[in-house]
Order: structure tokens, then C-alpha cells, then sequence
């Protein structure tokens, strides 16, 4: 769906009263809009509440959040990964 797709469908929903679909169709049209936001293992550590070297263990040891390289040979963690990698944590110790 397109954003304005997105938002229509959210504006149907609010028609009908039914905020928590709206509200759902309203955050995909945002998570459409928004630039994927890049970290550093500094930044993405401080996220998480780790240590930077917790990451670096976790990356030398196949763990953790999905991270990637730049051009320039620098780790970097998107916050789609971040996010992903929470939830399935969180789902873990529950």
C-alpha cells in the first residue's frame, strides 16, 4: 500500500470509530515515510543499554542485533534491526 493508501484507510477507520485500527494504519504510514536510521556500535550499545563491548563480542560471536558495514569499514546497526532484535528478546523472557 502507498502512503496515501495507508492514511485513507486510516481515515475510514476513524469514521468508524475504530481508533486502534487507525491508529495502526497511521504508524505504517509513518514507518513508510521515515529515512532507516543507521547507528553506531556506540549509539546502538547506549539504545540497547549495553556495553560497546558487549556488541563486539556479541558481532565477533555471531550474537546479537544484525550489523552491517559502511564503505568505509564502519559497523553500524539500522534501527529496524534494533527493534527487531528487542522484540524477539523481550518475547524470550517473558
Amino acid at each position: 500500500m502507498t502512503v496515501i493508501e495507508l492514511i485513507d484507510k486510516a481515515i475510514d477507520y476513524i469514521n468508524k470509530g475504530d481508533m486502534g485500527n487507525a491508529l495502526e494504519y497511521l504508524d505504517m504510514a509513518k514507518s513508510a515515510t521515515e529515512a532507516p536510521m543507521r547507528y553506531s556500535a556506540f549509539d546502538a550499545a547506549a539504545k540497547l543499554g549495553l556495553a560497546t563491548q558487549t556488541l563486539a563480542g556479541w558481532r565477533s560471536d555471531g550474537k546479537g542485533p544484525k550489523w552491517q558495514k559502511d564503505a568505509n569499514r564502519r559497523v553500524f546497526y539500522t534501527g529496524e534491526a534494533l527493534r527487531d532484535w528487542q522484540a524477539a528478546n523481550i518475547a524470550k523472557q517473558s
